[in-house]
């Protein structure tokens, strides 16, 4: 296998300190830069699932996500080389899944109008006998702009502030004025469907 000049230099165990993470994600990601299959199978095992949940929520199509999910790893392991200076693996994958869900989002829009048809808007205000809380509040965010609908499913998912940034390329205080109004929009539209919004997770810290 050639390896390109900045796989090579991480070949010895003692460059893994210098990579970002805490220690077993720093030593995936050495494994990564080495050009590892099996380390990348454990990207995809690891990963994978929490991307998947969160392109299918942004996305509402699972074909779609499955499509983004595929396109995301690709592009990742294409891209390998640029690991040394992410933040974390989860910002990584995130930016480029986020990248890609936006651009598989915007050519659907183009193709339905297109064709001279929009996608149908999910009800929003599903029969409670059928629907958790959770899936109602989903749809609930349906009605939402994607922008902000897009930062409140990274946070749902455990995305930190600092990483939503990283993954969506703006500033650390858009993103949080950005979940600021998505919440009190998505309560607002809790409101008016009767529902209790007190479970409604907090963001994980800066």
């Amino acid at each position: 296998m050639i390896r390109s000049p900045v796989e090579t230099k991480l070949t010895k165990d003692k460059d893994i300190g210098f990579l970002p993470g805490p220690s077993g994600e720093r030593a995936l990601t050495a494994r990564l830069l080495r050009g590892e299959e099996r380390a990348m199978a454990e990207l995809y095992a690891m990963h994978s699932p929490r991307l998947l949940r969160f392109l299918a929520r942004f996305l509402r199509d699972n074909a779609m996500a499955e499509d983004a999910l595929q396109e995301t790893f690709i592009a990742a392991f294409k891209s390998i080389g640029k690991l040394k200076g992410a933040a974390s693996l989860q910002a990584w994958l995130g930016r480029i899944a986020v990248r890609k869900a936006i651009n598989l989002q915007r050519s659907s829009i183009r193709r339905a109008r297109n064709e001279e048809k929009l996608p149908a808007k999910p009800d929003p205000h599903p029969d409670p006998g059928t629907r958790d809380l959770a899936q109602r509040i989903l749809m609930l965010m349906g009605e939402m702009d994607s922008e902000k609908r897009l930062v409140l499913l990274l946070v749902m998912e455990g995305y930190r502030s600092a990483e939503i940034a990283e993954a969506t390329r703006e500033p650390k205080n858009t993103i949080l004025s950005r979940i600021f109004r998505a919440r009190i929009e998505l309560a607002k539209l809790a409101a008016a469907a009767g529902l209790a919004m007190s479970g409604w997770r907090e963001e994980p810290g800066p």
